[in-house]
């Protein structure tokens, strides 16, 4: 969609990959070996926005849905990720807002700094 810095990734490219937080990220707090996050990469194509939009609300529901289904042990149980760190699935959760934020802080910054575009929406309130 839009180019922003040398090699960065475009607003598509990270709207796109806003999109698959959710549900990457619950495989990952899930235990899923590298192989399965691929595949799970691969699998998904967004053509537009309304796609985008699409994929964020239904990977947002799944995370909703699989995390008020986990009891107060499996929250508490520790899932290694493949690259090898260890978090509560309580934890990974709070990984996962975090890494959303980020991206969230990173879209709101391309917008206003390289395309001088206020998307007129507080970061903090």
């Amino acid at each position: 969609m839009y180019g922003g810095f040398t090699n960065k990734h475009s607003i598509g490219e990270l709207l796109e990959h806003i999109a698959n937080i959710c549900r990457a990220d619950l495989l990952i707090a899930n235990g899923a070996a590298q192989s399965e996050i691929n595949q799970f990469y691969s699998s998904v194509k967004y053509e537009n926005l309304n796609d985008i939009k699409t994929g964020i609300l239904h990977n947002y529901q799944l995370l909703e849905e699989g995390y008020l289904n986990y009891s107060e042990r499996e929250l508490q149980q520790k899932i290694t990720s493949f690259w090898g760190v260890t978090y509560s699935r309580y934890e990974w959760l709070l990984e996962i807002l975090a890494h959303v934020y980020h991206h969230r802080g990173q879209l709101h910054a391309m917008l206003v700094h390289c395309y001088n575009k206020d998307p007129k929406v507080f970061l903090f309130e």
